[in-house]
């Protein structure tokens, strides 16, 4: 079963890989709010935190928000949010991740899908890989299905025509009228589900934060335009000094703050200097990932340069690593100093 953890992951992984190498001709929007409807013959990207789409395209769709709502017809189709429902069609594969997801679509290959409640409605003409807590089945599979989940149920419309492979630990709840194919389990303990639950944390905690950067580019995209004057000199020097400086702020600064509280009438700027603080140390992997989205437009790896695309896969490339041991931390780390350096920095030379 690791194979299959690993298959949803990495495919996962690619299809935000592929994000950025997107052709001219491609349809991009993101806002808080997207309905989007129409034919398409392209591809379209739509990040925001609440998305209805509508649109048919012969070629691919790919959303990331909140609340993600699809109806139209695609040929592959991603979508990624804290509430995923899919209607409508998909020509082939289809990916969907959240704690919520729900899948009436009729998809004509497989089915890649993670969460803490999966619920599928629609057909399937291939195989289905699911990973989550609470999984139901209430629809014509014609493949094999590879599941990992606390609870699996069956209900009296499911039809499973290939082999169903589970957990050994799972319970299962099937009806009697609930027709499927052979059954075989695997032997699993605790880490596996360690590993899910911190992958989709890790994603959930990955898309609060991108929606939140996206918001503060949409309105407040000065600040942005003094991180890319502030930056650069991207030399190791200028990397580390930054960082050295985040260091210095994140210890002085909490010190300063205890000291002020001391006093009553330092406390209210006390207690506001450490709010401020922790929201800083909070947004700071997003300063990082701009940066780091810059430097990757300034090497032309992609086809084509769109600093929002580039932007979510810097931000997925630091979370991502989050999940890797002891790495995660250093990543974590470094992305915090160093994108409260930069703020440090922005706020002196603002005074």
């Amino acid at each position: 079963m690791k194979k299959n953890y690993l298959f949803i992951l990495l495919s996962l992984l690619m299809m935000f890989v592929f994000i950025p190498n997107v052709k001219a001709a491609s349809t991009i929007k993101w806002g808080d709010t997207i309905n989007e409807e129409g034919d398409l013959t392209d591809s379209a990207y739509y990040l925001g935190n609440n998305i209805t789409c509508k649109v048919n395209t012969t070629d691919s769709l790919y959303m990331l928000g909140n609340s993600v709502i699809t109806e139209g017809n695609s040929e592959y189709i991603l979508a990624i949010g804290s509430s995923v429902s899919m209607k409508g069609n998909v020509v082939k594969t289809a990916y969907a991740l959240g704690p919520d997801v729900t899948i009436e679509s009729t998809i004509g290959k497989d089915l890649f899908v993670a969460g803490k409640t999966v619920k599928i409605d629609g057909p399937v003409t291939g195989d289905v890989y699911v990973g989550g807590q609470d999984v139901v089945i209430n629809s014509t599979i014609n493949g094999n299905v590879y599941a990992a989940a606390k609870t699996i149920k069956l209900t009296s419309s499911a039809v499973v025509t290939g082999k169903i492979l589970y957990n050994n630990n799972v319970k299962i709840e099937k009806d009697d009228k609930a027709q499927t194919g052979s059954a075989d389990t695997y032997y699993v303990n605790t880490n596996a589900y360690s590993l899910l639950n911190s992958f989709n944390s890790t994603m959930f905690a990955y898309l609060n934060m991108l929606v939140i950067g996206l918001i503060l580019l949409y309105y407040f995209p000065a600040i942005f335009k003094k991180i890319d004057n502030a930056t650069k000199d991207n030399s190791v020097k200028a990397v580390v000094m930054n960082m050295l400086d985040g260091l210095l702020a994140l210890i002085v600064i909490p010190i300063v703050a205890a000291i002020l509280m001391i006093f009553q009438f330092g406390i209210a700027t006390g207690v506001l200097g450490l709010i401020l603080s922790g929201l800083v140390m909070y947004l700071s992997s997003l300063v990082t990932a701009w940066v780091i989205s810059n430097y990757i437009n300034k090497l032309k790896i992609f086809k084509v340069e769109n600093k929002y695309l580039t932007y979510a896969l810097a931000l997925f490339l630091i979370y991502i690593l989050r999940l890797v041991p002891v790495v995660g931390v250093i990543v974590v780390v470094l992305a915090v100093l160093y994108g409260y350096g930069i703020c440090i920095h922005l706020v002196l030379k603002k005074s």
